[in-house]
């Protein structure tokens, strides 16, 4: 039975994701990062499931900031030390010291400002709406300065008290990345990797023919043919919660506390390193099109936008991958 229910739930997963891959029947799913996670290897499904699963739930369990996992030094582990050193699992430093780096470059995203997506996490999960000064105080707390790295020894530690780290802007598309590291590693090049708002396609001679959609708009915005390519959305219309006649959405624009008052409802990002191209489509959903589409250029990613005007806009290589 629970079977058939995670069977029917990845069915509907790829309804509702912002970029949609035809359905295999011999795919695999499971459930990891607070989503569906889609695993299909052509011709060596049993290998990769063996190969992907355990990496998951290890990703999963070490990016997790609400849940403390047994045996796995984490985020969870690192927000709850209180300024003292922590040894973390060593994807965990990796993706922390590419966060810190990529801040100085693409500063519209900072994983940092976790007490400020408190506030919001627990408004969207029922709670009351955030009051301003609590907002203004929390938005305070973080920054790259108050957070320090002991690489020897494979430690980090938090100095401002109170601050923490999140990490959703930045995580399925890093546990991509290093899935789709170790699948060709072990030789398997042939392989589509479904993780939400997160595709991961291999290397095969016939592309792979991959649907962007929206959740405003019923029909494709785009359906194009990728190979060893990814693919992340961001958009306002997945995680989010009504309030006297607003949508509060996800996405967090840390200069003003407040979800973003974006030009858009959705942006997915088509890049070589799907961890970029997941922090890249969040940078994107926070910015207007000119200044976006002067990131993209500079980034050497391809964008499909899509505007709450409901007009669709795609870099020049998009549209050379449309089908």
């Amino acid at each position: 039975m629970k079977k058939q229910l995670l069977a029917l739930l990845c069915a509907l997963m790829l309804l509702l994701t912002g970029c949609k891959t035809a359905p295999q029947p011999e795919a695999a799913c499971w459930s990891y990062f607070d989503t569906l996670v889609r695993l299909q290897a052509s011709g060596r499904q049993s290998q990769a499931e063996k190969i992907t699963q355990p990496l998951l739930a290890r990703l999963d369990a070490a990016f997790d900031r609400y849940t403390d996992s047994p045996g796995i030094s984490g985020l969870y582990a690192l927000n709850h030390a209180q300024g003292a050193w922590t040894k973390v699992e060593p994807e965990l430093m990796e993706l922390l010291l590419l966060c810190r780096d990529w801040y100085a470059e693409y500063p519209a995203v900072d994983v940092t400002r976790g007490a400020l997506f408190d506030l919001w996490h627990a408004f969207r999960e029922g709670g009351p709406f955030p009051d301003p000064e609590a907002l203004k105080q929390a938005g305070a707390l973080g920054g790259w300065e108050h957070v320090e790295f002991d690489e020897t020894r494979g430690r980090v530690r938090l100095t401002q008290a109170g601050m923490s780290l999140d990490l959703g802007a930045v995580a399925k598309g890093y546990a991509c990345r290093l899935l789709g590291q170790a699948l060709e590693q072990a030789g398997i090049s042939d392989y589509l990797i479904d993780a939400g708002g997160n595709v991961l396609c291999g290397r095969r001679a016939a592309p792979y023919t991959v649907g962007v959609a929206s959740g405003s708009d019923p029909d494709y915005l785009a359906v194009l043919a990728v190979s060893h390519l990814s693919l992340a959305s961001s958009g306002d219309y997945q995680r989010y919660r009504e309030w006297e006649g607003s949508r509060y959405h996800h996405i967090i624009d840390t200069r003003t506390g407040y979800p973003a008052d974006s030009q858009f409802d959705h942006v997915t990002v088509l890049a070589e390193d799907a961890a970029l191209g997941d922090l890249l489509s969040t940078c994107l959903f926070l910015m207007d099109l000119p200044q976006g589409q002067a990131l993209a250029a500079r980034a050497g990613v391809e964008v499909v936008w899509h505007t709450r005007q409901g007009e669709t806009v795609l870099t020049d290589g998009a549209k050379a991958l449309l089908q």
